[in-house]
């Protein structure tokens, strides 16, 4: 239990709330407890982690600190109430299911067997609520079939660290139940690709997603995919001292900004009211509200400082040189 205004009697019941309350109020700048400088002494690194850190930098500097943010709140009695739809997170579940039965060699589980997980709507509802997922999951199949076979493994030594990779074929796709459209999914196929053509896989890669693919462009040489890779790892090293000043949608934008030609102040200007902005009529917000960044920059923004401008220089301009437009898959 926790205040979540002190000029106020009102009290929250939610630690999660409490905490972000306390956020708000701190004047402290991004914690970066001197303890944590260790880990950037790490001198091994697994592709996963480093994927997921360029997904979400703050969440993962909060991960190496041993924070952990329970999941989005139910109701106290959500595990007794029958669905009567998938939620977006509920469907894009399933189609991974689904895909991954199709890439394991064999063909999409029977309708009972899914519905016997608790996710599908009970009845004649069940076969209506499946045939969705199953359409994309068919959909996505099929464009992950135009990629080169084969898994891609082995160990990556740059910047004084060692970093493993382990792609389970096709090592050259990486697909996503919704459309390939995220900033931090086209960052998590980035470094894919740069693990790759570090390892002379030089080939392109692509990134597959409901009704689209994106590809990437193979590299001129292994050289170049090295040195973008080392500076995906120098940003994961970075991190040790404080959470990384990037945030996948707004940095994306902040990029796009200096493209059409503003000036560094505008286009820090830019960012920082996409950083801040209010939820829209679909409930999407600026990345500043998100919990993660809440707690990790507890008032202040990554783009208050020109190492934002540094960071898109480093990581998302290399990645757009490579980048394709979005193909309709067919």
């Amino acid at each position: 239990r926790g205040y979540a205004d002190d000029r106020s009697d009102l009290v929250t019941v939610s630690p999660l709330a409490a905490a972000l309350a306390a956020v708000a109020r701190a004047e402290d700048p991004p914690f970066a407890p001197p303890t944590l400088v260790l880990a950037g002494e790490r001198d091994e690194l697994d592709l996963a982690e480093l994927e997921s850190f360029w997904r979400h930098p703050a969440r993962a500097f909060l991960t190496r600190l041993g924070v952990r943010l329970p999941d989005d709140e139910e109701p106290a009695d959500a595990r007794d109430q029958e669905p009567f739809c998938l939620d977006l997170r509920e469907r894009a579940a399933l189609v991974r299911t689904l895909v991954g039965a199709r890439l394991a060699g064999g063909g999409f589980p029977a309708l009972e067997r899914v519905a016997a997980d608790g996710v599908l709507p009970p009845g004649a509802l069940a076969a209506l609520a499946l045939g969705g997922p199953e359409a994309d999951a068919e959909a996505l199949s099929t464009a992950l079939a135009r990629a080169p076979a084969g898994g891609c493994s082995g160990v990556v030594e740059i910047a004084g660290c060692r970093v493993a990779v382990a792609l389970a074929p096709p090592a050259a796709a990486l697909w996503v139940a919704g459309r390939p459209d995220r900033a931090r999914d086209h960052l998590a196929a980035w470094v894919r690709h740069c693990a790759r053509g570090a390892l002379g896989q030089g080939g392109e890669t692509l990134l597959i997603g409901r009704g689209a693919l994106v590809r990437f462009a193979a590299w001129s040489d292994a050289d170049a995919a090295r040195s973008a890779m080392a500076e995906l790892v120098a940003g994961w090293r970075a991190s040790a001292a404080g959470p990384l000043p990037f945030a996948p949608e707004t940095s994306a934008g902040l990029a796009e900004s200096l493209a059409k030609g503003l000036d560094e102040d505008s286009a820090l200007a830019v960012a920082e009211r996409a950083w801040q902005a209010e939820p829209d009529s679909r409930g999407q917000a600026g990345e500043g509200r998100d919990r993660w960044n809440l707690l990790a920059w507890r008032g202040s923004s990554p783009f208050a400082h020109e190492d934002a401008l540094d960071w898109v220089r480093r990581v998302w301009l290399p990645l757009t040189a490579l980048r394709g437009e979005s193909e309709a898959l067919g």
